[in-house]
């Protein structure tokens, strides 16, 4: 008997996975022209984006040749080879004539992240050595800003994220960008750690510590969990219990979020994030809450940083403009489940994770139907244009 029921399982292990395979060959494809703009891909993980051509292969969203799009390739950005070696493709020769002609060309612009290389998070960042930090490449340049322009003139759509503008994007290029989006960036960063410890967690900037001494002449010497805040010439520790109630951000999201783009009411973040307001022309749908105690308050109030501030912000009219306040494309996901129809259901409910670290329940929760409902979004933009030129 037990020996029968262990081969059902078996079998229904091996049955169910094949028929969720065989139902995604089975779905039709379907075209959009998406160029994605990634300058932050230090090695060939390219985990900046890769979320995204998940979303877009999982959906069997193809290049207008059928070509379904590739992590590795097709995007513009940095290349990694290997070897201190590398090169780049970009709007950089791009004349304003030619943005104008690439913008007819597309349905849609992704701005994943403009951060950028730097030798010390290359990972060939031996060749340049780690006494000096040097920058690479990276930050958005004006022929970017030209073609969000003429996007936005076309009625056409613009998704962006973390770090589409800030460090380092020159000033004069980040200020017309955001009067173009109406989008401010306040110069504030940060991000939930487990543990503050810089001896025990390796994903605490190994810069962080020694840039905090610099600052204010003091020992780094914070251990349990909490966020950290830091702008150009400042940093902001907040820890769980002296300031914090609660440990790490919540995203909420009110009623139209959740109903347009299929997304939870409340989910907790646990990666970077920027502090980035709108003006009137967009919506906010979305809002990263900071459970700050009263002292906690008081340090935030001293800096002028909210407890409360955008997390999603939209505009829908004239043209689409989604912009994530996080850096929401950057999980740890693996690209071969996107090939399996129905996965997402059986790992959202997998993935309701208490582990305040672990990013793949976000993905799945929050991620996942976000930007496929974006990309829904899109795709009807086009087919109602298609209509009225008919």
């Amino acid at each position: 008997m037990r020996k029968n029921m262990l081969g059902g399982i078996v079998i229904l292990l091996l049955v169910i996975p094949g028929i969720s395979w065989l139902w995604w060959w089975g779905k039709p494809e379907q075209s959009i022209r998406v160029l994605i703009l990634d300058k932050t891909t230090p090695d060939k993980s390219y985990l900046e984006h890769l979320s995204f051509n998940w979303v877009l292969m999982h959906n069997k969203f193809t290049q207008s040749s059928g070509r379904f799009y590739q992590a590795s390739s097709d995007y513009f950005g940095f290349f990694p080879i290997g070897a201190g070696n590398y090169y780049t493709r970009d709007l950089r020769r791009y004349t304003p004539p030619e943005i104008a002609e690439l913008a007819d060309t597309l349905d849609a612009v992704f701005c994943a992240d403009n951060y950028g290389i730097y030798s010390t998070n290359w990972r060939d960042h031996e060749f340049y050595g780690t006494d000096t930090v040097i920058q690479v490449y990276g930050g958005l340049k004006e022929q970017e800003y030209l073609l969000f322009r003429e996007m936005m003139k076309k009625g056409k759509s613009i998704l962006g994220e973390f770090n589409m503008f800030a460090v380092p994007t020159t000033d004069e290029v980040r200020n017309s960008s955001e009067k173009l989006l109406d989008i401010y960036w306040s110069g504030w960063s940060g991000r939930y750690f487990h543990s503050l410890d810089a001896m025990e967690n390796a994903e605490l900037p190994f810069w962080l510590p020694p840039l905090y001494r610099n600052l204010y002449k003091k020992a780094w010497n914070f251990s349990g969990p909490g966020i950290v805040l830091v702008n150009k010439e400042r940093i902001l520790v907040l820890e769980k219990g002296t300031h914090l109630n609660i440990e790490i951000p919540f995203i909420e999201c009110d009623i139209w979020g959740q109903v347009k783009y299929n997304l939870p009411e409340r989910v907790h973040y646990p990666y970077w994030f920027d502090i980035t307001l709108s003006g009137d022309q967009n919506e906010v749908l979305a809002w990263y809450q900071i459970a700050v105690n009263e002292l906690g308050d008081s340090l935030l109030r001293s800096e002028g940083i909210p407890h409360i501030f955008p997390a999603l912000i939209e505009r829908d009219q004239d043209y689409f403009f989604l912009y994530m306040a996080g850096d929401f494309s950057d999980n740890p996901i693996g690209l071969w489940s996107a090939y399996f129809e129905g996965i997402d259901k059986i790992s959202a409910v997998f993935y309701q994770s208490h582990r305040l670290k672990e990013r793949n329940s976000f993905f799945w929760r929050f991620y996942r139907p976000l930007i496929t409902s974006a990309l829904d979004r899109v795709q009807e933009r086009v087919r109602n244009d298609t209509i009225r030129k008919e």
